[in-house]
Formats: C-alpha cells, sequence, structure tokens
C-alpha cells in the first residue's frame, strides 16, 4: 500500500505550452520573392578556321561573331552568311557583268540563229542576186563564215559569263560552298570553249577552200561531223553553268525576293535540257532543209531551187524548225527571266552597297579600333 501523502510524478497535469501572438500577414509588395541564381553566360562562338572578311579580306579566326572587323568595320557575322548585304564592290560589280554577258549573249545566239537561218531560208535567191550572203544554206562561203560568227560569239560571250559568275563568294562559309558544282562547270565550261572555237575554225576553212555549191556541202558535211564530236561538251558546257547558278542561289542567303527567284530557278530544272537540245535542233533542221532544197527532192519543185510556194516546203519548214523553235523561245524566255532577276538581285545588292558606304565612308582600321576599345 502506498501512502498518500507520497508524491506521484505521473499522476501531476502536463505543464501548458506557453501560446505566441501569431504576426500580422505581410502585404504583397513586401513579400519575398524567391530567387534563382542565373549561370554566367556563355562567350559568343568565335571563328576557328581561317576565314576572310567579307569586307577586306582580313582573317578573321579566332573572333567572336559580335565583334567587327578591325581593318573594315565589317560585322565578322556577315563573313559566315554568304549574303550580298556585305559583299565585296569588286566582286557585286564582277557578277554583275558576268550576269550582262550570259542573257545578252543568249539573246543573241537565239536571235541570230533563228533571225539569219530563216533569212537565208526563205529569201535567199533575193540575197543571192543583190550579192549579199545567203546563209550557210545555200553554199554561199561568206554566208558560212557569218552564220559561224552569229552562233559563236554568243555561245563564247555566254560561256565567259559562266566561268565569271562561278567566281568563289569571299563571305560564304567553306561548309556550303559548292565546290563541286564549280570545278565539274568550269571544266565543262572549258571545254565547250575550245569546242566551239575548234568547230568554228573547222567551218571557216571550209567555208574559204572550197569554191562550188557542191564542195562547199562538202564541206559542211565534214564541219556537221565535228560539230557531232563536239556536241558533248557544247551540250555540258550550257548545261552545267545555269544549274550550278541555281545551286549557288540555293546556298545564298538574302532577301525574301532572292528565295523566291531561288524556287522558281528550282521549277526550270527539265527547261535546261529543252534549251540545249532545241537549240541545235533548229540549226540541224534548217540545214537539212537547205540540203534537201539543193537537191530539188523533197519540196515538190524542180531544178537545184525549192519551190517556197508548195505544200511540201511548207510542211518541212513547220515540223523541221516551228516545233524546237517554240520549245528554244519558251524555254529561253523562262532561263532568261531567271538571269535578269539575277541581274537585278546583284544590281540592287551594289547599289546598296555604293549607297552605303558613300553616306558612312569607309572607317579607318584605328578607328575602329578605338570604337572597340570604347565598347569594351
Amino acid at each position: 500500500m502506498q501512502p498518500a501523502d507520497e508524491f506521484d510524478p505521473s499522476q501531476q497535469p502536463l505543464p501548458i505550452p506557453p501560446t505566441w501572438p501569431t504576426p500580422p500577414p505581410l502585404p504583397p509588395d513586401v513579400m519575398p520573392q524567391a530567387t534563382t541564381v542565373q549561370p554566367p553566360p556563355l562567350p559568343a562562338p568565335a571563328i576557328v578556321a581561317d576565314t576572310p572578311c567579307v569586307g577586306c579580306g582580313y582573317n578573321v579566326r579566332s573572333m567572336e561573331l559580335t565583334a567587327m572587323c578591325p581593318e573594315c568595320g565589317t560585322p565578322v557575322a556577315a563573313t559566315l552568311d554568304g549574303g550580298l548585304r556585305h559583299a565585296p564592290e569588286d566582286y557585286l560589280r564582277r557578277m554583275v557583268l558576268a550576269t550582262r554577258l550570259i542573257h545578252w549573249g543568249m539573246i543573241a545566239y537565239c536571235g541570230g540563229a533563228v533571225f539569219f537561218g530563216l533569212l537565208g531560208v526563205l529569201f535567199g535567191d533575193w540575197l543571192s542576186a543583190v550579192g549579199l550572203p545567203a546563209g550557210p544554206m545555200r553554199g554561199s562561203g561568206g554566208g558560212i563564215m557569218l552564220w559561224t560568227l552569229i552562233i559563236v560569239v554568243p555561245v563564247i560571250t555566254m560561256l565567259l559569263g559562266f566561268w565569271m559568275f562561278l567566281t568563289p563568294h569571299p563571305g560564304m562559309a567553306e561548309n556550303r560552298q559548292p565546290k563541286t558544282a564549280r570545278l565539274l562547270t568550269r571544266v565543262a565550261v572549258g571545254i565547250a570553249a575550245v569546242a566551239a572555237l575548234s568547230t568554228a575554225g573547222t567551218t571557216i576553212v571550209a567555208a574559204t577552200r572550197t569554191g562550188a555549191t557542191a564542195n562547199a556541202m562538202a564541206g559542211m558535211g565534214a564541219v556537221t561531223g565535228c560539230m557531232g564530236c563536239a556536241g558533248v561538251p557544247l551540250l555540258l558546257g550550257l548545261l552545267l553553268p545555269p544549274l550550278a547558278i541555281v545551286t549557288w542561289l540555293a546556298n545564298l542567303d538574302t532577301d525574301e525576293s532572292s528565295a523566291i527567284l531561288t524556287k522558281r530557278a528550282k521549277r526550270l530544272y527539265w527547261l535546261l535540257p529543252v534549251l540545249v537540245v532545241a537549240s541545235p535542233a533548229v540549226g540541224y533542221g534548217l540545214f537539212l532543209i537547205g540540203v534537201f532544197g539543193s537537191i530539188g527532192a523533197g519540196f515538190g519543185g524542180s531544178g537545184s531551187r525549192p519551190d517556197t510556194g508548195s505544200a511540201g516546203f511548207i510542211m518541212a519548214v513547220v515540223l523541221g524548225c516551228g516545233t524546237p523553235l517554240v520549245c528554244l523561245i519558251a524555254a529561253m524566255v523562262l532561263i532568261w527571266h531567271i538571269f535578269f532577276h539575277t541581274y537585278k538581285l546583284l544590281s540592287r545588292s551594289l547599289q546598296a552597297r555604293l549607297l552605303t558606304v558613300a553616306a558612312i565612308g569607309t572607317p579607318t582600321p584605328q578607328e575602329n579600333r578605338d570604337e572597340q576599345l570604347g565598347n569594351s
């Protein structure tokens, strides 16, 4: 039995903890906000390979993309975009001249071939009567040489324009340069130029060394064989450059108008073979008309002259020349459209470049260095 007066701690109540007043809530404008620690900004990417400045050729290797060229003040980022806004003035002038040579050479080639060929076939008698070159279809030495000049000179002009147009863009990154297309195209252009000149030389020799009509036509047979051998490189020389130019447009970073131009150019891929196939078809069609007309066969005429009013002659002209001529004109108009708008694009870029230089001037290297030191 436990005594009644003995103290038992387990029977005592627990002490009541003290209570503290609840603090009033803070207003929203002084509530503590959660803060996050931002990582330090990454350094701007730098150019790790030897790269010439698009404006002056200065090597901008190891420079940041946000920097400026210390020699000419051109943004370093513009060196890699491959556009035309910061392209050198001499490069833009070269490209403008190349496009002029190309599209005027195309106009002269097609216009001269069609006009002079039809002129010799339809009005050969009158031209011969007044002592003018009647064209190669009449066996005239002067006509053969004139025909050669009308055909070969525009072809050489176009090939020269193609060669100049394939100049590497100084501001396009190496991994975007169409090196393979440029190499193959320049090889094809060189071979085509040699083939065109050799064909012209053979034609002129055949025209000057043969006197009679029969001998002249025999000489033209040799020329035709030479042109057949040179046909493949000529076709490659006329086919590959437009494809390479379309590739150049596809890799060019400019404004929205050039993007539309690139889409149009890609749609015309299939017209390029039509162009280079239909063009010699016109010439050979006229040549065959002249040959058949000179022997008096197939046109309903008598003697050595064709009857230009007969149904057979008209049918031969329509079928032999009309169809490829229509294809040629359609393809030439569309292809010329591409080169013409390319010329406008380059001219606009050159004009903007000249206006920019005239407005702000070309800063000296010391001014560029002072500006960079001030910004840093």
